[in-house]
């Protein structure tokens, strides 16, 4: 499955999730742990960009 399709795909589980219901926040924590299982300390990275941008600060990436 290509990126494009992986990022639809989440986008549609997504979707249908209320994050207000205790359900729908059990939903975000298991696409979580899924992602970080497929990608271990991607979702601590982030995490971290989030609350950099929060702060104002913004996030680079040396290639």
């Amino acid at each position: 499955m290509r990126d494009a399709e992986k990022a639809a795909s989440l986008a549609r589980l997504l979707e249908g999730l209320e994050l207000d219901s205790a359900d729908g926040r059990a939903g975000v924590m298991a696409i979580l742990r899924e992602i970080e299982a497929a990608a271990p300390g991607s979702v601590e990275r982030m995490s971290a960009s989030l609350q950099l941008r929060r702060l104002g600060l913004r996030t680079s990436v040396a290639h």
